[in-house]
């Protein structure tokens, strides 16, 4: 849970993914974030698979696919 100021900024939202074995990882909310901002949405949802990798047994390497829901509440002046 966040809560940003994108008034008189321009704006990046990602999250780490939580895998502890993933690498390159991460939840990139940024066009989400601008879309809805753009539009004026005041309540977006949707989700995202993690694009990084991790190391599956002692070698092969996979994707993560860590899946993030999220739902992005806005608030505008």
């Amino acid at each position: 849970k966040c809560k940003l100021n994108v008034q008189h900024a321009r704006a990046a939202l990602w999250f780490a993914c939580p895998g502890v074995e993933c690498s390159q990882g991460d939840f990139d909310l940024t066009a989400a974030l601008a879309e809805a901002v753009a539009a004026r949405h005041k309540i977006v949802t949707g989700e995202l698979r993690c694009p990084g990798t991790r190391k599956r047994g002692d070698r092969e390497v996979v994707p993560c696919q860590t899946l993030l829901r999220y739902k992005l509440n806005l608030n505008y002046d």
